[in-house]
């Protein structure tokens, strides 16, 4: 249905791609465009991931993304991801606090792959609005002259900001303004900011350093008298990129204690006159903002991807950040359970469920990015014991194997057989959560063919306490007192996990305190296997270890960071002391409250279809559907219960086929090849999975018949 504005076509919000029809995020070019936009036009390209809440940027230095490339809107445009794994993508959200979407359109609106991959993360995102030159001369006249015409684009704004669950603007007028309207301009970014922190309270609105309060188009590079008002007006400045040390200390002077960490100082990581010229030398910019203070804004740090190419991409983003990574705050801290990962970067060359080829071919979707490392290459490891007789090489993303999405976390390294216990330790994540109603702990894992079979691995998990870990290995004969397994046989269906002498574990002159656990029972790990995978068999090559704590068996304690240990076997025989080298892929971690087991992870309710059209090319018919469907769950229900994303399949007599993942209630199936058409209908098939990582079962799954008509 056609859109007017005083008599102007306008188009709707929602866009699809010409060429495979797929729902695309896009952005507005045209106030009439904000005027006319509301709540339920684009409900396909909304996120489904917010910040945990209550939220509050930290009172500390922190850093920015700015990310533009090549005018926004790329592979990162379609809301159900895309073919093609090559795409760009970013994965050091640890390092970050605040990321923009930018392009050079009028209204930024940040796709909600990206919205749902920072919030993961509890990274802010921000769109943008930028006017430009001439024609946003006229656009600012345009709403600042009319008090009726800039109040509804401010509720748009806001309005827009709620709905797609983003956290805020970067307002940037690249043009002069009338002197006439210069506190108007000046009233609407108070009284924004006003309104997005009633709608969203932990929102911010972000002025760029551009347009001063005498109206003219001229950077400053620095906070000072010529726009202090707007910085007063809102929530911070992204200054402009173009100071000298002089700059940033006029800065800290004229933005007060108070809010010099609101002060983001601009860096172009393409170099176009930015202090050190950019690129890898961007390091030495933020070496000089951080001994100012200040905050640092990164603009287009795809420049990795956009000058070096696609074919190292992924080793100059590391090196990127790896050198920026020492001067910036690591605000990974995982404080709330579930905490359930496989390290995925939302990309694959084949898509595995339950470490089960699901599609075979390449895919992207960076909503479906998992929580990743806290730590960076420089900062991952370290070994113990006796010197140099194991070490990590590489730690890496994988896509020649996964366990579940499209990559595991990949292990490399060499070991020296030896008498003595030696391990080498991975830093995961860094955590902040009690023990207090108990701690359900898997981890799976495979050995790849080829490699050394002669290691062992645990987790360690470091606690507050004064100098105690918990350590979590393999079987043991040991057994749990009688009142522990009752229980928890009580309390969760699950036998919990035995103690074992941790002396194994300690090296000369360790005056550590360690409690180690071993496995759970056979019968207690088919329970959890069959509840987290929704299949009654689901064997695979991999090597999943399930483990169940209790505050009675570790006492009151705080876990501060989750480690994977890999321990060479001993060389008890006294055999070869040759070097050899060892691969490890580690498929998932997961971190749940035990009870996730036993509890109600809700059904989906009214599973139904609309837009249906068949057409007949050659020797297959190409379907397109659009499914819809509801979630009930429980009112109780925890966090955990409620659903992370939904599978979706073809059921073909006894085949089930993988067809696409959504993550909201919806999904659109384009052009979907029907080779072996024989009946009147198809059979499609919705699983949930809960943020516990935990599948409906598959065979009971709600499904519908779509007719060909």
């Amino acid at each position: 249905m056609a859109e007017h504005f005083n008599g102007v076509h306008v188009r709707q919000c929602r866009q699809y791609d010409q060429q495979s029809g797929e729902p695309i995020c896009s952005y507005l070019d045209h106030l009439k465009q904000i005027y006319l936009w509301f709540r339920g036009c684009d409900d396909i390209n909304r996120a489904s991931v917010c910040l945990h809440q209550p939220y509050a940027l930290p009172k500390r230095s922190r850093t920015l993304v700015c990310h533009d490339m090549k005018n926004g809107y790329h592979e990162d445009r379609f809301a159900q991801g895309c073919g093609d794994n090559d795409a760009f993508t970013f994965y050091h959200w640890q390092y970050i606090d605040i990321f923009i979407y930018f392009s050079h359109h009028l209204l930024s609106i940040p796709p909600s792959t990206w919205i749902n991959c920072a919030h993961k993360h509890q990274v802010l995102v921000l769109g943008t609005f930028i006017t430009e030159w001439d024609e946003g001369n006229e656009i600012c006249r345009e709403f600042l002259s009319n008090a009726q015409l800039r109040h509804l684009l401010i509720n748009r704004l806001v309005d827009i900001a709620h709905y797609y669950r983003f956290d805020g603007w970067l307002i940037n007028i690249e043009n002069n303004i009338e002197k006439k309207y210069i506190m108007t301009l000046v009233q609407f970014v108070a009284e924004l900011t006003n309104k997005l922190h009633q709608k969203i309270p932990h929102g911010q609105i972000l002025w760029y350093d551009s347009v001063t309060n005498t109206g003219d188009l001229k950077w400053q590079n620095e906070l000072n008298m010529y726009n202090r008002t707007f910085f007063d007006s809102c929530d911070g400045i992204f200054l402009n990129y173009v100071w000298k040390p002089g700059n940033l200390l006029r800065s800290v002077l004229n933005a007060g204690q108070e809010r010099k960490h609101d002060v983001y100082a601009g860096i172009d990581i393409f170099g176009r006159g930015c202090y050190k010229g950019g690129g890898f030398k961007s390091r030495d910019a933020l070496e000089v903002i951080r001994e100012s203070s200040l905050s640092a804004a990164l603009f287009a740090p795809g420049w990795v991807y956009e000058c070096l190419g696609r074919t190292d991409f992924i080793e100059n983003q590391n090196k990127f950040w790896d050198l920026l990574s020492p001067l910036c705050h690591n605000s990974s801290i995982l404080t709330e359970l579930p905490i359930v990962s496989s390290f995925c970067r939302g990309r694959g060359d084949k898509m595995y469920i339950n470490g089960k080829i699901a599609k075979n071919s390449s895919w992207s979707n960076l909503s479906a990015q998992q929580l990743q490392p806290s730590y960076s290459n420089s900062h991952r490891s370290y070994c113990i014991g006796t010197a140099g007789s194991i070490k990590i090489s590489t730690v890496a993303h994988s896509s020649l194997d996964a366990y579940n999405g499209g990559e595991c976390l990949r292990i490399y390294g060499s070991y020296t057989p030896s008498l003595e216990y030696s391990a080498a330790v991975l830093r995961l994540f860094r955590t902040q959560f009690e023990i207090n109603d108990g701690l359900l702990i898997s981890c799976c894992y495979k050995i790849p063919q080829n490699f050394s079979r002669s290691i062992n691995i645990a987790l360690q998990l470091v606690t507050d306490s004064a100098m105690t870990y918990i350590i979590l290995g393999k079987e043991a004969k040991n057994v749990c007192e009688p009142k522990e397994i009752e229980a928890c046989m009580e309390d969760y269906g699950l036998v919990c996990s035995p103690r074992f002498n941790p002396s194994g574990f300690k090296v000369k002159g360790d005056t550590s305190n360690y409690l180690a656990f071993s496995t759970i029972n056979n019968e207690s790990t088919d329970i959890i296997d069959a509840t987290y995978t929704g299949e009654t068999d689901p064997r695979s090559t991999w090597i999943n270890r399930h483990y169940l704590l209790t505050e009675s068996l570790c006492g009151s304690c705080t876990i501060c960071e989750v480690q994977l240990m890999i321990i060479p076997e001993l060389n008890i025989n006294h055999t070869e002391r040759k070097e050899k080298d060892f691969c490890l892929d580690l498929g998932e971690i997961k971190l749940l409250n035990p009870s996730v087991i036993s509890d109600d992870i809700g059904r989906i309710v009214n599973l139904t279809y609309k837009d249906t059209s068949w057409d007949i090319d050659e020797d297959q018919i190409l379907l397109n559907v659009t499914l819809m469907w509801d979630f009930i769950l429980d009112n109780d229900a925890t966090e955990s219960a409620q659903p992370e994303f939904f599978d979706i399949f073809l059921k073909d007599g006894k085949n089930i086929n993988f067809v696409g993942r959504s993550f909201l209630r919806v999904y659109m199936i384009k052009n979907f090849s029907l080779r072996e058409f024989n009946d009147d209908e198809v059979t499609f098939v919705v699983q949930h999975v809960t943020k516990a990582g935990l599948r409906s079962n598959l065979q009971h799954a709600a499904n519908v018949n779509v007719l060909f008509q």
